[in-house]
């Protein structure tokens, strides 16, 4: 079972603060009432960003079972990334429609997905980053 905990000293806060940052700039990239946004981070650089989009779909979601006609986040910023993805981590931003932070922990499809993936995701919540263990 996964556990999470609060980000510690293992990630560079600054990534998190530009993470952040892109994402309250692209919260009008989406019209669903919370905003999620994905990024792809590898050595403390942001190498593909994704966001959730309202009816559209991509081959990854049926793979793992996603039957909504929407794309997550987590979803967008893999398939955009066609690199190897074994030093990367993914960071999960949720914003609200006044861009504060709510609880962005991916869902049982997307957790699988980055499991998959080997990926450590790293994911906000209303008093900071969480990652999974």
């Amino acid at each position: 079972m996964k556990t999470m905990t609060m980000v510690g000293g293992n990630i560079d806060k600054k990534i998190l603060t530009k993470c952040l940052h892109k994402a309250r700039k692209m919260i009008n990239f989406t019209k669903f009432r919370c905003k999620h946004f994905s990024f792809i981070v590898r050595k403390n650089k942001i190498v593909s960003i994704g966001y959730n989009q309202q009816y559209k779909t991509h081959p990854i979601a049926a793979k793992y079972g996603h039957r909504f006609c929407s794309i997550h986040s987590e979803i967008h910023a893999i398939s955009n990334y066609k690199y190897d993805l074994s030093e990367c981590k993914i960071i999960n931003i949720r914003l609200d429609q006044w861009g504060n932070m709510k609880c962005s922990r991916p869902c049982e499809f997307c957790e699988k997905l980055i499991n998959d993936n080997m990926l450590k995701c790293i994911y906000s919540n209303e008093d900071g980053f969480y990652e999974f263990n």
